[in-house]
């Protein structure tokens, strides 16, 4: 569980100085007793340098592979990967493969188009052109995930491509932007469910949706508090009671990405956790 995968993109993508802070993050995980495995992307964008959207890990080694939208995105897939986790000790048992979904045009976005609370077994996931809910009842029969499905749109009236813009699910709090979900009794099954869990729900605003404040990232550990990386041009945007709940069940750990943008994909993207 104390793995991370911590994917660096190409020197030619971004500037030294956000390589740097790849370092410097690097640094501080191992500091606090997680094992980082740095990988080189093989993506061209740094949109793309990241894995959560083409594959997560799960317990005793089992791998899920993901459909993408775009041929962009589904090119920067790299298989070399995985040799590249087992020569580092990293064990795959079970790799469970979603892509052929791809020539059908039905997509499931991996860890962006759904949130997972791994310690209840329930996924969440907002319905949209990258969600199938199909695929990700699939997703769930295979992981055995119980899934919560609802709907989400913005102040424009807009679909929500992405779950995890909405939603983050920590191991003892959530944070929801609850004014998006516009079906009452889909609001009230996602609430009662994260109330069931035991969640303390921290209520995001649309402005904080605006911000991106919900990518944060809680890396877990067995034996101490966790880890919340939070992208350090986002901490103004939560109140001051937010921040002490965060900080109630998480040691704080403010990454600088020296841009909002690169701060948002390093955190939502460039770093995961390794299940085991």
């Amino acid at each position: 569980m104390n793995t991370i995968l911590l994917s660096v993109p190409k020197s030619g993508i971004v500037t030294t100085a956000i390589l740097e802070s790849l370092d410097s993050l690097q640094a501080q995980l191992e500091s606090f007793g997680f094992s980082v495995i740095k990988v080189v992307s093989k993506g061209n964008r740094f949109e793309t340098v990241g894995v959560n959207n083409w594959i997560s890990f799960h317990k005793y080694g089992a791998v899920a592979v993901y459909p993408l939208t775009t041929k962009e995105a589904q090119n920067d897939r790299n298989d070399l990967l995985f040799s590249e986790l087992e020569s580092n000790g990293v064990s795959l048992e079970d790799i469970v493969d979603y892509t052929e979904a791809e020539t059908e045009g039905y997509f499931l976005e991996g860890k962006k188009s759904f949130v997972t609370d791994p310690v209840n077994q329930v996924a969440f996931a907002s319905i949209s052109k990258c969600t199938d809910e199909d695929l990700f009842i699939e997703f769930c029969e295979d992981f055995e995930y119980t899934p919560i499905v609802f709907s989400s749109m913005d102040a424009k009236g807009c679909t929500i491509s992405y779950t995890s813009d909405v939603l983050m699910i920590g191991e003892n709090f959530a944070l929801l932007v609850s004014s998006f979900i516009k079906d009452k009794k889909e609001r009230k099954l996602l609430l009662s469910q994260l109330k069931k869990e035991g969640k303390e729900i921290i209520f995001l605003t649309e402005q904080q949706y605006d911000e991106a404040i919900c990518s944060v990232v809680e890396l877990r550990r067995s034996n101490a508090k966790n880890v919340l990386l939070v992208p350090e041009k986002s901490q103004s945007g939560f109140t001051k009671q937010q921040l002490a709940v965060l900080k109630k069940y998480n040691e704080l750990l403010f990454v600088d990405g020296k841009s909002k943008d690169i701060e948002n994909h390093l955190l939502t993207s460039w770093v995961t956790q390794i299940e085991s």
